[in-house]
C-alpha cells in the first residue's frame, strides 16, 4: 500500500439531505478486494488505477503550505471570513511556500508528548511499520 497526503479527510458531501449526512470520511483511495459488484470502479469517480490501494493521512504541520490557486483561493477565503486578516498574513510570509506558525517547535513538542502518554503513534516510520506488521491481502469468500 502506498501512502499519499491528504488535504483533508473529512469532506462536505453533495448529497441530498434526505439521506442525512452532511460529511462523508474517505481514508483510502482505491481498493483491491476485487468485489465484481463494487460501484467504486466507475468512471465518475476519477480514481486511477483503482486496484493499487492508497491510503491518505494527515501529519499535523503547525503551519501550511500555499501555491498558485490554492494561495488566490486561501486569500479569497480570508476577505470572506476575516478581512483584516490577508494583509497581516502578507506582511509576514510574503510568497513563501511554507508558513509556519511561530511556535511551532514548543507545539510540535507538546503534540509528541501527548501522543506518547496516550499510546498514538506519530512518527511515520512508525505508523508505517505498525500498518505492515498486520496487513492481510486476502479476498473473503462466501463460500468457505
Amino acid at each position: 500500500m502506498q501512502f499519499i497526503p491528504a488535504k483533508t479527510i473529512v469532506t462536505k458531501t453533495k448529497s441530498d439531505p434526505w439521506f442525512g449526512i452532511d460529511y462523508n470520511m474517505n481514508i483510502y483511495k482505491g481498493c483491491n478486494h476485487g468485489c465484481i459488484y463494487c460501484d467504486s470502479r466507475s468512471e465518475c469517480y476519477r480514481i486511477d488505477d483503482f486496484d493499487r490501494v492508497r491510503a491518505k493521512f494527515i501529519y499535523p504541520a503547525f503551519g501550511m503550505t500555499l501555491r498558485g490557486n490554492q494561495k488566490a483561493w486561501y486569500y479569497k477565503k480570508l476577505d470572506e471570513k476575516f478581512p483584516s486578516i490577508k494583509q497581516k498574513y502578507i506582511r509576514k510570509y510574503g510568497d513563501y511556500y511554507e508558513c509556519r506558525i511561530e511556535n511551532s517547535n514548543l507545539l510540535w513538542g507538546i503534540f509528541a508528548n501527548e501522543c506518547e502518554k496516550l499510546g498514538i503513534l506519530y512518527k511515520m516510520k512508525d505508523i508505517i511499520k505498525e500498518y505492515k506488521s498486520k496487513y492481510n491481502n486476502q479476498q473473503l469468500t462466501l463460500f468457505d
